[in-house]
C-alpha cells in the first residue's frame, strides 16, 4: 500500500493518521479468492421500493442474476447487453426520459438488467405498470426474437469496444482475452 500526500500538509500528522487508521489489520494470510470460494455471493431476488415525494424523478430497475467475470457466459451476456434496443438509448418518451440496459460483472456473480428514469410529473396512475411491462417485453424480445444478424452485429460491437478500450489501456491483456474468448 502506498499513502501519498501533496501540498501544504504536515508530514508528521499524515504519518500519525496512517499509523492510526492502518495498523489494526489482521495478519491472517487468507486471500480474497479463498474468502470468495468459502462464502460465494448468493443472488437473492427482492423488491425495494423507496418513496420520496420530493424527488422529481422515478427510478426503476429490473435485474436478474448475471455472470461473474470468470464465468463462461460473461462474454455472451455482454453481447446481449449490446443487442438491447435499450442499450442504445432507445426509450419510450411518453413513459421514460431514458432507459438503458446494464451488465455488471463482479468476481463471483453479476447483475443483468434494465434501468429507467421517468419524470414524476408525466406519470399517470398506470404509467409505472406500463413502463415495467415495456421493460419485460424487451427481456422477452432478447430471449426469443433475436436474429443471427443481431447476434453477429452485437458480437462485433463488443469486439470493437473491447479493442478500443484495451488498445488504450492494456494492449497485451487485450491479446490474451481475444485469443482465449473470441
Amino acid at each position: 500500500m502506498v499513502v501519498s500526500a501533496a501540498g501544504a500538509v504536515n508530514h508528521d500528522e499524515v504519518v500519525d493518521q496512517v499509523r492510526y487508521f492502518f495498523t489494526g489489520f489482521s495478519t491472517d494470510p487468507t486471500t480474497a479468492d479463498q474468502l470468495i470460494e468459502a462464502n460465494p455471493a448468493i443472488f437473492t431476488g427482492s423488491e425495494v421500493c423507496v418513496e420520496k415525494s420530493e424527488m422529481p424523478q422515478t427510478h426503476l430497475a429490473i435485474a436478474f442474476k448475471g455472470s461473474s467475470w470468470t464465468d463462461s457466459s460473461s462474454i455472451p451476456l455482454m453481447s446481449v447487453n449490446n443487442m438491447s434496443a435499450l442499450a442504445r438509448g432507445i426509450s419510450n418518451g411518453n413513459l421514460s426520459e431514458s432507459m438503458m440496459s446494464f451488465n455488471t460483472n463482479y468476481l463471483d456473480t453479476g447483475l443483468f438488467g434494465i434501468y429507467a428514469i421517468a419524470q414524476c410529473v408525466r406519470l399517470q396512475p398506470d404509467s409505472l405498470y406500463d413502463l415495467s411491462r415495456l421493460i419485460m417485453q424487451e427481456f422477452k424480445r432478447l430471449a426469443f426474437e433475436v436474429s443471427e444478424t443481431d447476434v453477429a452485429l452485437a458480437r462485433n460491437q463488443l469486439k470493437s469496444s473491447l479493442l478500443l478500450y484495451f488498445t488504450i489501456m492494456d494492449p497485451l491483456r487485450l491479446l490474451r482475452i481475444m485469443s482465449a474468448r473470441c
